[in-house]
């Protein structure tokens, strides 16, 4: 759906990555990119931009109904590839690593506003792991390493402090 403010767009989710269940069962959860085929000068009348013209989102399947809760999209703004989304054991937190733009940003599973980042991982993460609600395990496949982050203040809603704990060598 429209319209193409600054910070979000209209898009087709494609280049669909790792789908993860929510913990009661009830969404699916799907990071992608969505390219916008309904902006251009022949369709819209409106010219393409970098910022209208493909974007990267998660987005969520009701598993009961099987269709796409739409208002419940998360868009990323001047961000590249979300590739995966791994979800605390209560189900309140999404975690998601941003392959193109190094990065793990925390949202709020149920309004999507950001609770916490960290801007720097290594190179393209593309996996992810949540040990007990307390370690964050990200594969960063460029860099050819696995981070681990202490999340257990984020879990537990106490800090949103994200700690690298450890990097290992792959």
């Amino acid at each position: 759906p429209g319209p193409d403010p600054e910070a979000t767009g209209r898009g087709v989710p494609n280049y669909l990555n790792s789908l993860t269940i929510s913990p009661d069962g009830r969404r699916l959860w799907v990071p992608s990119k969505k390219d916008n085929i309904a902006r251009g000068t022949f369709r819209s009348e409106q010219t393409i931009d970098f910022e209208s013209t493909v974007r990267t989102i998660s987005s969520q399947i009701d598993l009961i109904t099987n269709k796409e809760r739409l208002a419940d999209r998360i868009d990323f703004n001047d961000r590249d590839m979300a590739f995966a989304v791994v979800l605390s054991r209560m189900g309140d937190y999404a975690f998601h690593v941003i392959q193109g733009s190094n990065a793990i940003e925390v949202r709020d599973a149920y309004s999507g506003d950001l609770v916490a980042d960290v801007p720097n991982t290594g190179l393209a993460p593309q996996g992810l792991a949540l040990e007990y609600d307390t370690r964050l395990w990200v594969h960063n496949f460029m860099a050819r390493t696995v981070e681990v982050y202490d999340v257990g203040g984020v879990t537990g809603s106490t800090s949103f402090a994200m700690t690298r704990i450890s990097t290992i060598s792959t």
